[in-house]
């Protein structure tokens, strides 16, 4: 893979439907070059999203989810979105810090924004800079 590819997938928001997300990441993520180790946080990490947001906010029975894999050699981003999803406050009570620094440490990058397409974007690089941490 010499250039940014993407992958667009637009799921119902129910549980069920997460372990068909952590398949497509494993294949995506190994597309990219990550080892096992990294495609599995990748993947614990978009679990966490997804489960929070259909756990709360978001809940079954809404407007699909939609997740945008922006595939590069050597890094990844995931975009998770849909109608209403609000990634500012997705993670924003006192109980979901424990969760937020579990995608903090996991990933290399976590934004997390309004109402949007990409209310939440998880970014992870097979090589890490010392400015990474």
């Amino acid at each position: 893979m010499s250039k940014v590819s993407q992958i667009v997938l637009s799921i119902p928001p129910k549980a069920e439907y997460v372990s068909l997300v952590r398949l497509t990441v494993s294949g995506v993520a190994h597309q990219c070059g990550f080892d096992i180790d990294a495609i599995e946080d990748i993947k614990v990490c978009t679990s966490e999203v997804l489960n929070k947001a259909i756990a709360t906010e978001y809940g079954e029975g809404s407007d699909p989810l939609v997740l945008t894999f922006d595939l590069m050699p050597g890094s990844i981003a995931v975009q998770i979105g849909g109608n209403g999803l609000n990634g500012e406050t997705l993670f924003a009570s006192d109980a979901d810090a424990f969760a937020l620094a579990i995608l903090d440490t996991l990933m290399d990058k976590v934004i997390l924004s309004g109402v949007g397409s990409a209310a939440v974007r998880l970014l992870k690089s097979t090589e890490r800079t010392d400015a990474d941490g």
